[in-house]
């Protein structure tokens, strides 16, 4: 079982930076979490024309030195405006650039990294459904944890009842308002409120310094490791960390062997199977860990959870780990999870 081990903060976080506001959100968060652990944050960039730097290629070494220099002129100013500010030792910041797509050069450095850091791209539900996206790309191809930060303001608007079918399809039920922003649902019956039930006074737009970082459990070996990521982290950020176990009779009956049960009975049974999940695993004595078993589906339990979460970690899944290929699940967490996620092999 993999542990939390407080040495092992020394490979760098790789975050992918393209020139975009997206991307420099990732890069303020990288840089907020080496504050906290010294780690060294590695802003990789290849070339991209959203850079606009004067042209949508290069052709030649020296376009492409002169194309270099732009961008790490630009990375630096922006940099040089906030390290101060969040603490952030500006020795621990290095650049990489790679004539590469940016795709490309993440792969190619981020696999000896702690974790790779990017920015979900604010771009609608049906458009990023269409056009696939860079994040769901790289956490299918890398065995290295990757983080996906949303911005602040995110909204994700959908446009007509077309784009609101599409999301509810891909949540697994939970419906979004054709007319709202994303954060605004549809009274639904019988959704289990995933709350953190340590802290009931909490509101999900209150209260974010005292939101924990949530693991999605599923029995699953990238799931083991998921915890492990979770201990760690909520450790660095002095947060509380839930283990989530979201099941259904069918996975319970697999589970269990047993072919008979009671809603009850399978409640009392996913419970003790995610205590004994935690329970393996070495806890500093110093973190609040809280189990917690819900019947739903995954998807939709976990995007219930990321609304009072201050970071949602989830296994990569058992299908992921056959075919080294993001699961649906993972897709649909990292598209429409509303606090940053991180996939883990």
């Amino acid at each position: 079982m993999p542990e939390y081990r407080p040495e092992s903060v020394d490979a760098d976080i790789v975050v992918g930076v393209d020139g975009t506001d997206d991307s420099y959100t990732a890069l303020d968060f990288a840089m907020r979490e080496s504050a906290k652990t010294g780690q060294t944050v590695n802003a990789v960039f290849g070339w991209t024309p959203s850079w606009s730097t004067g042209t949508d290629h290069t052709h030649d070494d020296e376009e492409w030195r002169d194309a270099r220099h732009d961008i790490e002129r630009n990375l630096i100013q922006w940099v040089d405006a906030r390290y101060e500010r969040i603490g952030f030792d500006r020795r621990n910041l290095k650049f990489t650039s790679v004539k590469a797509t940016e795709y490309a050069s993440l792969l190619r450095l981020g696999g000896s990294a702690q974790q790779i850091v990017l920015a979900r791209r604010s771009m609608g539900v049906v458009p990023r459904w269409i056009m696939g996206s860079l994040h769901a790309s790289v956490a299918g191809a890398t065995d290295t944890p990757v983080t996906v930060v949303r911005i602040e303001d995110e909204t994700d608007e959908l446009s007509d009842m077309s784009e609101t079918a599409t999301l509810a399809s891909a949540t697994n039920g939970v419906i979004m308002n054709a007319n709202a922003n994303a954060n605004t649902r549809l009274p639904q019956t019988n959704v289990p409120n995933v709350r953190p039930s340590s802290d009931p006074h909490q509101d999900p737009h209150l209260d974010p310094e005292h939101r924990p970082i949530v693991v999605g459990m599923d029995g699953s070996e990238s799931s083991k490791h998921a915890l492990a990521f979770g201990i760690r982290e909520a450790m660095i950020n002095h947060r509380s960390l839930h283990a989530v176990f979201c099941w259904q009779m069918d996975q319970m009956t697999r589970i269990t062997g047993r072919k008979a049960m009671s809603d009850k009975g399978a409640q009392i049974l996913a419970e003790r199977f995610v205590a004994d999940a935690v329970a393996e695993v070495n806890i500093p004595a110093e973190l609040t860990v809280q189990s917690e078993a819900f019947q739903l589906p995954a998807c939709r339990g976990l995007l219930e959870a990321s609304r009072h979460a201050c970071w949602l970690v989830v296994g990569s899944g058992e299908s992921a780990a056959r075919d080294h290929d993001p699961s649906a699940l993972v897709k649909r967490v990292l598209d429409f999870s509303e606090c940053p996620v991180t996939i883990v092999h």
